[in-house]
This record gives structure tokens, sequence and C-alpha cells, in this order.
């Protein structure tokens, strides 16, 4: 445990990101407490810090170690070190590992794993959702671990997929692992906690920063085989978790844009002409890691198409097909729902009395989130959070502008 107080303060010594920790690393024989103990003489004799680094190392104190330590323990996190046995080698072979990592859950040797990384815009369209949805749930069934960021959107149809499988899915984190963010995803993070892990490597306490993302983007991409962009515009944080896999020597997937002309899709094109491959069933996907993951990788959902498996089901009680409806001067995409019995009700005790008043107050028509505020009587945070539950599940659609409906 005292080994673990230096590593962490070794890790306050430099920006998230900064590459130059693994090169003082590297010089101090992995022994950041002797780091700890040297005088100001003897680190400006090593020739390897600037004035202002002297400054950092000599003013950092092991209180705010101590703190983090502290609080890892109050919340059952895991601290793990670079030279840790636990300390994932996918992770070491990037350009500027993290120092140390903080995790929550189980990552079953990821280094043997076949995993792929999902991720997309936060602003999902339905077609976005169901095709992110169905991939992971299908790539999950066949043994692949779904990594992605935990975010609203894309991301969390990602981790639900994988969940209603019945897989193991990660998320990497852009904050503290004890920080409620994103509020709307707290039930899933939960729910992965069941069947996988949350990482990050920002402390408890850490605040979800915007420069945070882009830097723990690195991690998602290093902890997978490749990347799979499902949904992007031209700037999408998405694109930067497909620009570190390039660096890392990764695979990039995409789902070609269901319409030419929609710039929800637009981040996805410029990879798609630069050679990405193109994905259109998770067979494409599969295809390439069969020969090196065997062990882990089901050979029955690779090689039999998966519309022959019954049990695909990635909303409740219910299939998921994509329909072109026409409008009076518009195309738009959405999803239609099967039922498999009757229409999906949440009259059962998995659901709190306040998410059950929510989806009653829904009918097909779409409603602002203010409305549903108002006429519920609930908090608007609480509102948020059991809408976005209740679309995982498949109960709820989402459209544009805010507004929410149950299924037709």
């Amino acid at each position: 445990m005292e080994e673990i107080i230096y590593w962490i303060w070794f890790s306050r010594l430099f920006s998230y990101g900064d590459y130059r920790a693994a090169i003082v690393l590297s010089h101090i024989d992995y022994d950041p407490k002797g780091l700890y103990q040297k005088d100001i003489s003897e680190l400006k004799a090593m020739n390897l810090f600037s004035k202002s680094d002297i400054e950092t190392i000599t003013h950092t104190s092991l209180e705010s170690a101590e703190f983090i330590l502290e609080n890892c323990q109050k919340e059952d996190i895991q601290i793990i070190p670079y030279t840790s046995e636990q300390f994932p080698q996918r992770l070491k072979n990037i350009y500027a590992p993290p120092v140390v990592i903080y995790v929550k859950g189980t990552l079953n040797d990821i280094d043997k794993q076949a995993a792929i990384a999902v991720v997309g815009t936060r602003s999902a369209s339905d077609y976005g959702k169901s095709v992110t949805g169905n991939l992971s749930y299908e790539l999950a069934k066949a043994g692949m671990i779904i990594i992605s960021g935990c975010a609203v959107g894309i991301d969390a149809f990602a981790h639900t997929g994988a969940l209603k499988a019945g897989g193991t899915t990660i998320g990497v984190m852009g904050c503290g692992l004890d920080v409620d963010y994103p509020v709307e995803n707290r039930t899933l993070k939960q729910a992965i906690l069941k069947k996988g892990a949350l990482i990050s490597e920002y402390p408890p306490k850490e605040q979800p920063i915007g420069y945070h993302f882009p830097i723990r983007n690195r991690i998602i991409s290093a902890l997978s085989l490749g990347v799979l962009i499902t949904e992007a515009p031209e700037k999408s944080g998405a694109l930067i978790t497909a620009e570190h896999a390039l660096e890392q020597g990764k695979d990039v997937f995409c789902v070609p844009p269901h319409h030419i002309y929609d710039k929800r899709f637009a981040g996805v094109v410029k990879y798609l002409r630069d050679g990405a491959i193109p994905v259109f069933s998770a067979q494409d996907i599969l295809s390439y890691y069969v020969d090196y993951y065997a062990h882990c990788l089901n050979a029955e959902y690779i090689y039999v198409p998966f519309e022959k498996h019954t049990s695909r089901t990635v909303g409740k009680n219910m299939l998921k097909q994509t329909v072109i409806s026409e409008r009076e001067d518009e195309k738009t995409t959405s999803e239609q729902p099967i039922i498999n019995d009757s229409l999906a009700s949440i009259d059962d005790d998995h659901w709190s009395e306040e998410a059950k008043k929510i989806f009653e107050l829904l009918t097909i028509e779409p409603q602002i989130v203010d409305e549903i505020v108002i006429k519920s009587e609930l908090s608007l945070q609480l509102v948020r959070a059991t809408l976005t539950e209740l679309e995982l599940e498949g109960l709820v659609c989402s459209h544009s502008g805010g507004r929410f409906s149950r299924w037709k």
C-alpha cells in the first residue's frame, strides 16, 4: 500500500496524457518513491527536469495522494499502477500511457480478449441508435467485449447492446469514477459493473472537464483491437478515437451512412474514402479476429447469419428494424419496433413508481421534456434520467428538439 501512495503522487506531477511521464519512469527505473526522496540538487543533477518541473516535484505533497487513496478505498476503486501485473499490456504499448488507472468492476485479463471500441455522436439519430445497439448486441453475443465512453447517445447504446446480449462491456470515463456523470447514464453504469468494468486515469472527485474526453479517447482505442464508428458528424469527438486507433496501428470500421447527404454521418465518409472497413453486419468485424481469438469468440455466431438467432433483442420484448418513412417534403429514417407479444409495458417491479408515472404520461405524439416535467411534477434531472433509461430499454423513442414519445 505504501508503494501505491508514491505512484499516485507521481501521477500528479504531469498533465493527463503527457508523454514525458513514461520517459521519466524509464529513467528512474520505475521507482517513484526514489524520485520523491531526492532533494533539489539531486533532481538538477539528473538533467531531466526543467526549473518548473523541479518546483512541481518538490511542492507536490503526499497528502493529496493519501486523500485519493482514502477515496478509492471508500468507493471500492482499484488503483492499478503501470508496473502492476493487472495493468493492461495494451495500454503500455501506446504513446503517453497512463501512469495509474482507476478501476471498478473486473477487467478479466483484457489483453487476451477480443475487444472492439464502439463510438459515435452524443446526438444520435434513431437509425444510429438502432444500428449501434444491434451491432453491439451481435458482437457481444459472439464473445467480443464492447468498449465505449459511457456518454449519452451512441456510447450508451453500445454498452446497452452488449448488456442485452449478456456480454461484457467496459466504460472508459473522462472523470473520476465516483462522479455522477452523465446523470442520464447512472443506471447504465451500475449495470456495466455487473458484467464488466469502469476505467479512468482520473482519480476520484476529478470533474468532467471538456479537454479530459479527447485525452481519455486514446485509452478507449488502446484497449481495443479496432474502433467501430457507427454515426459521427465531421467534428465529432469519436473521430479523435479513430485517429488514436490509426496511430496505434488498430483497425478502423465504419457503418456507411444511410443517406449520403446526411451531415450526421459525414464524419465516417472521410475514413471510408481513406480505406476504413465498411460494416454491413457483425461478421464484417468478427471475421478479422476469429483466427487469433478463437478461444473467446463463438463460431456459431460468426458463421451463422444473426437473423437466424431469434434471441436477438436490444429493446425490451422487441426486435428493431429500420424503415424509411416518407413525409410531405422530406425523407426521414426511424425505427419501427416489432413487438413479440403485445405493446411493451412497465407494470412490473423492475420500474420505480416515478418511471411508471412518466411512461403513462407519454403518447405516440412527441412531447418536450419541460412538458413532461410539468405534468409529472417531478424534477427535470429525474425526468431526463428516467427517459434515457426507458429509451435504452426500447420503450421510449427520442426525437429532435429534446422530444420523447412512446413507440407507435
